[in-house]
């Protein structure tokens, strides 16, 4: 990983009672200054459509300045893949991408 990247990973289950946390985090990483903030759902097992609208109100705020790593064998990839937000958050498959 490159100088300047700081990672939110995300684990578990992510839903409505802790979507509000998962977005805190990412606000955070994002106001500690000039970086990449890569958001990995390496190790996530299950999101809902709150997580999916924390992503797009970040990624519409932040930019190319916020990555999100979603794994292709990961379940969770289907999920953006039917609801078109794939390639509109342009999730990368690991940290290294």
């Amino acid at each position: 990983m490159e100088d300047g990247v700081r990672v939110v990973p995300v684990t578990g289950e992510v839903d409505l009672a802790n979507s509000s946390a998962l977005e805190a985090r990412i606000e955070t990483a994002l106001a500690e200054g000039p970086a990449v903030v890569v958001v990995d759902f390496s190790a996530a097992d299950y999101i809902d459509s709150t997580v999916l609208s924390v992503l797009v109100r970040q990624k519409k705020h932040a930019g190319e300045q916020l990555r999100i790593v979603v794994p292709e064998e990961s379940r969770l990839r289907r999920i953006f893949r039917l609801t078109g937000l794939e390639e509109r958050l342009d999730l990368k498959t690991s940290l290294a991408s």
